[in-house]
């Protein structure tokens, strides 16, 4: 029988793609392309500056419109959308909705992409929501996640059936703080965020007894950690499955511990979630209970990380994840220099003072480049837990910046800031600047480079440092991109309110 037999009998079968683009989003920013792109501008660029920054830049911003239109998708729930089956209620923002184009504009119908939406992704393209004056469909999304937990008992990696087998990083509390510090009312949407956050607490990260094969907290962890602290694990007992619920998808310390590992950002976030809920419950659905227990939680879990991650050993100073130990591999810090580590408990608020400076000090050390951070630091695997790449390694995060933990770390450095002047605040400023101009470079490079057929990019990840080469890892580097979009706006919009502060005379 022929190929194209078999195709003609496949298609017998097979369900048709049901993604449809929504453009008409947008329509609120304005009537045209260039309408959205001004009206994106504007909410970034210090208006004593608009009109003459916004000629040179306005390629950019109406790129960043056109990603917009292309990566705003709806489905039918339960269709078909090429990696498993439609979860989301909702419009959403995917990571890129791009495909590569042939010579006369075509769109590939086989090239990879992301046209999913993704629990990590969707903090940050909700950053971009807030910023650009469009909360109902940061709010939406929002509720495309906790849908699926009502569903499920699951909030996934991303929203098809696919994914269901793990989670990604429990962030949801965050953003929806994000949504109220940004003007939305904590309305019906807010208890049902904050009902999931807390229901997610005890189904899915502290789930001793839960029935569960493959628990996070078994027996063993229970009696030497206790009920709070959480790690990531698989049914599938795999490294690559594990390192995707991280958010930070493959890495050296997933490739190596796998599920044998205490995550530094993981109970970061679970310890903003308990603060979020102590909040919840003492101002905005008052039940003195539960908010009191929360508190309790929230003391106690933070003394707990305190003595677990903090490091107080030379060059090695600084929060590190903490490995459980195997009959091959040592109990104890990992030794290693893991950006999120690093800056998850500045981001959420648990350092001290004392600790955000050294932090600030590592930053320096051993993570900057002349484009912005490494995800990890090559510096400090000398002498530590994993001196080289795990057998067998793809390089995703390794040596690369990615824009999800830039936004992060100069977030996490202004909250320790006490004034414009002090180190905190110049360094994330010094950051913000050369991110912007990498991005700016690479994407008018992008026009002359024949593997975008001459369109100007915004991509998923750049290098750290101009004398390294970006690793393609498995997909190679998708041009788009929901979180680069996101980094670049909010860098340009908080220099702009750097510059154009009022005077504290």
């Amino acid at each position: 029988m022929s190929q194209s037999a078999i195709q003609t009998i496949a298609t017998e079968f097979r369900p048709p793609i049901t993604l449809q683009r929504q453009p008409q989003v947008y329509s609120l920013l304005g009537e045209t392309l260039e309408d959205q792109a001004k009206t994106i501008a504007k909410e970034v660029i210090a208006p004593e500056v608009f009109s003459e920054v916004w000629p040179e830049k306005r390629e950019i911003y109406e790129y960043i419109a056109l990603f917009l239109r292309h990566s705003t998708f709806t489905a039918p729930v339960n269709g078909e959308i090429g990696k498993g089956r439609n979860l989301a209620k909702r419009a959403y923002l995917a990571p890129t909705g791009f495909r590569t184009t042939n010579q006369d504009g075509e769109e590939l119908p086989d090239f990879f992409y992301f046209a999913e939406q993704y629990r990590w992704d969707t903090f940050f393209h909700n950053q971009l929501f807030t910023l650009i004056g469009m909360n109902e469909m940061a709010i939406d999304q929002l509720l495309n996640l906790v849908d699926v937990f009502y569903m499920f008992s699951r909030i996934p990696n991303a929203l098809t059936t696919e994914f269901l087998s793990h989670p990604q990083p429990p962030i949801e509390a965050l953003s929806a703080r994000d949504l109220l510090e940004n003007g939305a009312s904590a309305g019906e949407w807010y208890d049902t965020v904050m009902n999931v956050v807390e229901a997610e607490l005890y189904t899915e990260w502290w789930d001793y007894r839960s029935g569960r094969v493959y628990p996070r907290q078994n027996q063993d962890f229970m009696d030497r950690f206790g009920p709070y602290l959480s790690r990531y694990v698989s049914i599938h007992m795999h490294p690559l499955i594990v390192g995707c619920q991280d958010g930070k998808d493959h890495n050296w310390i997933s490739a190596y511990y796998g599920e044998n590992y205490i995550p530094v950002q993981l109970n970061c976030l679970l310890w903003a979630n308990v603060r979020e809920l102590a909040r919840y419950y003492r101002e905005y659905r008052p039940n003195p209970g539960k908010a009191e227990l929360y508190e309790t939680i929230q003391q106690e879990l933070a003394q707990q990380m305190q003595q677990l991650f903090w490091v107080n050993n030379g060059r090695w100073r600084g929060f590190r994840n903490y490995s459980l130990g195997t009959t091959l591999i040592h109990e104890g810090p990992i030794l290693y220099g893991d950006l999120a580590a690093e800056i998850f408990p500045l981001y959420v608020g648990l350092a001290t003072r004392e600790q955000a400076e050294i932090t600030l000090a590592n930053l320096k050390e051993h993570y900057e480049g002349d484009i912005g951070l490494a995800a990890t630091s090559p510096s400090l695997r000398e002498d530590g837990s994993i001196p080289r790449a795990p057998e067998g390694f793809v390089y995703q995060w390794e040596y690369n910046a990615w824009p999800p933990l830039m936004i992060l770390a100069v977030e996490a450095l202004e909250k320790y800031s006490q004034s414009p002047d002090d180190d905190f605040a110049t360094y994330a400023s010094s950051l913000r600047l050369r991110w912007i101009q990498a991005i700016e470079h690479e994407f008018l490079a992008t026009k002359n480079s024949d593997a975008f057929h001459g369109e100007p990019a915004m991509h998923e990840k750049y290098p750290y440092s101009t004398h390294i080469e970006v690793k393609p890892g498995f997909y190679g580097n998708l041009r788009g991109f929901g979180w680069t979009v996101a980094s670049y706006l909010q860098f340009v919009h908080q220099e702009a309110q750097r510059d154009f502060a009022p005077s504290q005379e």
